[in-house]
């Protein structure tokens, strides 16, 4: 390295079925909470950006919706955030979940991927679930679709196999300057992250149609310099009034709970007391509300 110029620079988009450990992958990468994690499908809404600094290297992961076929706009909306994130990006990282029969839905994934081969790893993630026996059927049926640039078995729990897989990535990326401050590891705003954490204690403690059905607004952050806290408001947002009194539980505990779980992880990102008020409300049929997805992607983008 000369100049301020990195080996490698450059954008990887992360791509996968739905609970694949995209996000997992990350956040151990990263070794910060950067996207959040839940068992429930369909966790992660947009593209959140992950960098991982080394002193050669900067890679920018874009972490996607998971990627499957469904019929509903709104689901519509997410796969072609997805396909945006892979054509615009200088490589792609795929995870296959080896802990689930290979299908359909990863042929169709893998399909997408087959202009973009040369600048594809593919990793074939939760090694500590499955068998190398396994790793390697999967690879026939991989090879069969994509020829990939590489073809890895990992954990994405494992730092040791996280960190194997950024130097194959960095191996695809140009030379060029940093395109963030060495010490950054997300580009998301100060809203974007608490919305974030508090819609993973949604998808932690709740299930059925809740946490799909909702989304939260973060409508104010008040620091206080003097006491060193933080006071944040924020409003989840439901479809109906019976999802409502889900969320708020009986006698406010459920609504407590998220609370008191979202602030702990708040303040551990953030390194400063954090004073956590939710609310609920009831706002009909909001994913097919233009205006309204308008207003969530400004949260999300800064604006």
């Amino acid at each position: 390295m000369s100049g301020g110029v990195l080996d490698h620079v450059g954008f990887a988009a992360v791509v996968g079925r739905p609970s694949s450990g995209k996000s997992s992958f990350l956040n151990t990468l990263c070794g910060s909470k950067v996207s959040i994690v839940s068992r429930v499908p369909q966790t992660t809404r947009d593209c959140i950006r992950a960098i991982h600094n080394e002193s050669d290297t900067q890679i920018v992961f874009v972490d996607t919706p998971g990627m499957h076929r469904s019929e509903r706009a709104y689901n519509h909306r997410l796969y072609n955030l997805a396909r945006e994130a892979i054509a615009e990006a200088d490589a792609v990282l795929c995870l296959i979940d080896l802990a689930r029969d290979f299908g359909e839905e990863e042929a169709h994934l893998l399909e997408a991927l087959c202009d973009r081969a040369a600048q594809t790893i593919i990793a074939c993630n939760k090694l500590d679930l499955a068998s190398m026996e396994v790793f390697e059927k999967r690879k026939g049926d991989i090879r069969e679709i994509i020829e990939a640039h590489d073809l890895l078995a990992i954990s994405a729990l494992n730092r040791k196999d996280t960190l194997r897989v950024s130097q194959a990535l960095a191996a695809l990326l140009p030379s060029g300057a940093r395109l963030y401050p060495e010490d950054y590891y997300t580009d998301q705003t100060q809203r974007h992250r608490i919305a974030e954490v508090v819609r993973e204690k949604i998808f932690q403690n709740l299930r059925e149609e809740i946490p799909h059905a909702s989304c939260v607004l973060v409508e104010e952050i008040i620091f206080d310099e003097t006491r060193e806290r933080a006071r944040v408001t924020a409003m989840i947002y439901v479809e109906s009034e019976s999802q409502k009194g889900i969320v708020i539980g009986s006698r406010g505990a459920m609504i407590r709970k998220l609370g008191i779980t979202a602030r702990a992880d708040l303040e551990e990102i953030f390194g400063y007391p954090v004073d956590l008020f939710l609310r609920v409300s009831v706002r009909r049929a909001w994913r097919r509300d233009t205006e309204f997805l308008r207003l969530l992607e400004k949260q999300y983008q800064g604006g």
